[in-house]
């Protein structure tokens, strides 16, 4: 079958990622964000998911407003990782001038003024937690991967872990990996469990995790396109699990088409030929989509290398497939997660999101995106479950389909140096809420206030 690929009102895409300098924009007002702590607590005590999802997508709403920047939305105007831990924080051995480095984009943001736009790419660094999750990526070594990610910051969140933390124990950076093990040891013998953690995070601190896809730069290009657990062939590459190798659907993107809409399902398998697909992905059934309905841009040779896939190159589309968002407007943070699904005419039913409730004025192409949230742990007594499909359904991830994100950023914590060889890993299973105060879970870490982004600069 030939492909054809129709759309209406074409959109501009954002402007290579090595293009300049940006100034981080905050999120914009009108938006109810900061929502009050006590707020979103009466609305998980009342069981008020009506409250939470619409609260969700105000944040979503909010964080993609255009930033009159490069055509950027405002997320992709935050520092990276890079930008506030350093590329080599976590074995604790940054240069000075890396560390210099680190100080001085604290003072930029404190004053406002324009920083380098970073986009890092890599493979997402929680696929390799665990002993099972390091095995299946060094299986596919040699073919790289289809999905990578990279992590952004706001002002808020940045300028705190630039801050170094003034504690009776001493001062500690917490962007830096041997000063975090330096805090956890820091803490006196009789130390309860519940007191081992960093400073809160501020209340207008943010977190994201976008992740990407890709797209080749002039072929229609097949990208895994989540539909549900029981589409999905474990027996294709069963040490993949229910990851995107394994997925039965795929959409094909045309990157030459900016219209914002046109998706469509084939009735029959599209011409061989007509399009690229990644020799990993197993696809049997087809929809096709206009590149104008995801956020996507052209990558560098540095990115396109963070997927170490040959078929990766310079000039191709890196396409936002997913994207985790949290808040810290509760003391637990709140937690929403996204992933392409394109029209609600498609969407899958099996979850773990939807596209309900979204506002009438959320624009192409933030509209094409599905969201769960998870602001506790339970919900009426039941494990609640939100799981991103691009990242938690990884072999790397124990339990994936049934997580929980509170539940699994609840576990980041760093150990001192010489007491265990990693931080605490992710929960084995999501049958009931983490206590966390428990010793037995935690021992003698120090927590991050769940921030898997502080506690991974010691992981290894």
């Amino acid at each position: 079958m030939a492909l054809a690929f129709c759309g209406l009102a074409a959109a501009s895409l954002p402007a290579a990622a090595a293009d300049g300098l940006v100034i981080p924009q905050p999120m914009p007002g009108g938006f109810n964000f900061p929502t009050p702590g006590y707020v979103i607590g009466q609305w998980v005590d009342a069981n008020d998911q009506t409250a939470i999802t619409s609260h969700g997508w105000e944040i979503w709403q909010a964080m993609t407003q255009p930033a009159g920047q490069n055509n950027l939305p405002v997320w992709d105007t935050w520092v990276s990782e890079a930008q506030i831990f350093g590329q080599t924080s976590k074995t604790g051995t940054k240069a000075a001038a890396e560390t210099d480095a680190l100080g001085a984009v604290q003072g930029q943001l404190e004053r406002g003024v324009a920083l380098p736009q970073l986009r890092p790419l890599r493979i997402p660094r929680q696929f390799s937690h665990t002993p099972h999750g390091r095995n299946a990526l060094a299986a596919t070594a040699s073919q790289g991967s289809v999905i990578v990610e990279t992590e952004r910051f706001n002002d808020a969140t940045a300028i705190f872990v630039s801050t170094p933390q003034v504690t009776p124990y001493g001062t500690f950076k917490v962007n830096n990996g041997s000063s975090l093990q330096a805090y956890a040891a820091a803490f006196p013998a009789n130390t309860s469990t519940a007191a081992r953690a960093v400073r809160d995070f501020p209340e207008t601190g943010m977190e994201t995790k976008p992740v990407f896809g890709y797209v080749k730069a002039s072929t229609p290009t097949a990208v895994p396109y989540w539909q549900g657990t029981g589409a999905v062939n474990t027996d294709n590459d069963p040490a993949q699990g229910y990851y995107v190798q394994n997925w039965n659907d795929c959409v094909i993107v045309d990157p030459s088409n900016t219209a914002t809409s046109g998706m469509t399902k084939l009735s029959a398998a599209p011409t061989p030929g007509s399009f690229f697909q990644d020799p990993q992905l197993s696809c049997s059934s087809y929809y096709t989509a206009p590149i104008g309905m995801f956020y996507a841009f052209a990558m560098t040779a540095a990115q396109a290398q963070g997927f170490a896939n040959a078929n990766v190159a310079a000039g191709d589309m890196a396409l936002l497939v997913a994207m985790h968002v949290s808040t810290k407007e509760q003391d637990p943070w709140t937690w929403q997660t996204f992933y392409w699904q394109g029209t609600s005419e498609f969407e899958t039913s099996e979850g773990p999101g939807s596209m309900t409730g979204q506002p009438a004025a959320l624009a192409a192409p933030w509209n094409a995106y599905a969201m769960c949230t998870a602001y506790s742990q339970q919900v009426n007594g039941q494990m609640l479950v939100c799981y991103n499909p691009y990242l938690e359904t990884n072999p790397g991830i124990p339990s994936g389909i049934t997580s929980n994100c509170m539940t699994c950023h609840g576990m980041a914590a760093v150990y001192p140096a010489g007491s265990q060889s990693q931080t605490p890993s992710y929960p084995a299973n999501y049958d009931q809420p983490v206590a966390f105060d428990d010793p037995t879970l935690f021992g003698n870490a120090m927590k991050t206030d769940f921030s898997w982004s502080m506690a991974d600069q010691v992981f290894d």
